[in-house]
């Protein structure tokens, strides 16, 4: 494997697989199945050309050089220890135990990562083996390629909860809307889906620093804001500003069951934030909605522009594993198909440049200032507390959690304010959650906003307090409920 024979196009009839990528011994040559085939009987090419490798514009590199990298390169990642995470030994017995001589693996960067030590591991044997990475994160951090797979849904899904922070914000004086999107190390999604929208007002990513307080800060910005709409959009990625929450509590370094360093809630922390800002400084009343789609993205189905370029992606992947490379990525790269050697992807992440223009296009959509020109070194609060307040109004009933369980058929157990539970014992929440578990593996809970207030009577938060319309204001029962599930099943969830 490694180099291509008769394959450049106009009808070629052979690939030719080199036997230098196998071990040592001359591979056969086979027919072109796209030759003869009527769906391409006006296609010009009928396999990949040999300048169809790396997009050269990009990564500089001959053709010959590319070939030679694809084989004899080491690909190993410099910025996680991906042997931690899974056995290479264990895998690559597997697929020489079932004689299998392609293997496609698809993900994001941490995939790609395991792939290039699995191709390392099986060009050490001599195997006859190809491995081909595919590009699948809806974070858009794998670089080279244009734009990695699941990128446009995870944008045009965020519209969604965009357009209702809008809503909500306009709906009232002094409203401010704050959508948390994906992107722990990059700002794609949120850039991207801010651009997109036009009704967004402050966008906050991990590669742009901001602060807080003073000139030219977060919270001057959105007064300043409020006093000149009347109402505020914000998105934010989930690992914006991590940098002001290093001294609260939460163990340094954890990491999840991915090797992915653990975060802290950026979202609830700017939402107290800037609540005791107007409350406490200012004396001015703020209604704040806090919106999280984090799992209604990850969920939905690919958008047409993600399924056409799923389809291109698989049969780039297959043609370059049939021409006889291995060791490689698919993706456009400027526009084109390309092959990309594992070292070109795995060496660094994909991340927004903000010195660069679409970056700078954000920052002339939203008017907001770049929080690059403060003075000093960010002051971080410590044995920070991570508010439990509802961040809507509260409701006695329960039709939107009914009807929405009866429509969807995928609702395990729904919980509402009319029907008091409990959780632990005999016929308990959390009996049926294990029991679900066991029997499913999977479950789903749909849950009303005042559901099982009564179990929360004991916390510390003043009783009979109320919003500015009169409501009482609850207890926030979804973390709580998330943390008893945790605490009593051993459950790996995540909120």
């Amino acid at each position: 494997m490694g180099s291509l024979s008769d394959v450049s196009g106009g009808g070629a009839a052979h690939t030719a697989m080199s036997g230098r990528g196998f071990g040592g011994d001359e591979a056969n040559t086979y027919p072109n199945p796209l030759q003869d085939h009527p769906a391409y009987a006006a296609v010009r090419q009928y396999f990949v050309e040999v300048d169809d490798t790396v997009a050269q514009k990009r990564l500089f590199l001959s053709t010959r050089i590319v070939q030679e990298e694809l084989i004899f390169d080491v690909c190993w990642s410099r910025q996680r220890d991906v042997s931690r995470w899974h056995n290479t030994k264990k895998i690559v017995d597997s697929i020489q135990d079932r004689r299998i001589n392609q293997v496609y693996i698809i993900g994001g960067d941490g995939t790609q990562k395991g792939a290039s030590v699995i191709f390392e591991e099986i060009r050490r044997r001599g195997l006859k083996v190809a491995v081909v990475g595919i590009p699948k994160t809806i974070d858009n951090d794998i670089p080279v390629i244009d734009k990695s797979f699941g990128f446009d849904s995870a944008v045009e899904e965020a519209q969604s909860a965009i357009n209702a922070a809008h809503v909500e914000a306009t709906s009232i004086d002094n409203g401010i809307g704050l959508v948390k999107l994906m992107g722990r190390y990059s700002g794609f999604i949120a850039m991207y889906a801010t651009i997109a929208s036009r009704d967004v007002d402050c966008c906050l990513i991990p590669e742009s620093p901001f602060y807080l307080e003073g000139a030219g800060g977060l919270l001057e910005y959105v007064e300043k804001r409020l006093k000149e709409n009347g109402h505020m959009v914000i998105v934010m990625a989930e690992g914006a500003g991590q940098e002001l929450l290093s001294d609260t509590a939460r163990p340094v370094n954890q990491e999840d069951a991915s090797g992915n360093k653990l975060l802290e809630d950026i979202g609830i922390w700017i939402v107290q934030k800037i609540k005791d800002y107007f409350s406490n400084k200012r004396n001015m009343h703020v209604n704040l909605k806090y919106i999280d789609p984090t799992y209604m993205i990850r969920a939905i189905p690919s958008n047409a522009s993600d399924n056409v370029y799923c389809t291109l992606l698989a049969q780039s992947a297959v043609h370059g594993a049939m021409a006889g490379y291995t060791g490689f990525t698919v993706g456009p790269v400027n526009g084109r198909h390309a092959y990309i050697p594992f070292h070109r992807i795995t060496e660094k992440q994909n991340k927004v440049v903000i010195t660069d223009r679409m970056w700078a296009r954000l920052l002339s959509s939203t008017n907001q200032p770049s929080f690059l020109n403060k003075n000093g070194v960010i002051q971080a609060t410590k044995n920070e507390k991570h508010p439990t307040e509802l961040l809507d109004d509260g409701s006695a009933y329960s039709f939107i959690a009914m009807y929405a369980t009866l429509a969807s058929r995928d609702v395990d157990c729904w919980l509402i304010p009319e029907s008091p539970f409990y959780l632990e014992g005999a016929g308990g929440l959390l009996e049926y959650i294990e029991k679900r578990i066991k029997e499913n593996r999977h479950m789903v809970i749909v849950m009303a906003k005042g559901a099982g207030q009564e179990l929360l009577s004991d916390i510390a938060r003043p009783v009979n307090q109320q919003d500015a319309l009169g409501n009482k204001l609850l207890q926030d029962i979804g973390p709580w409920i998330v943390q008893k599930i945790k605490v009593d099943l051993l459950l790996s969830f995540s909120f």
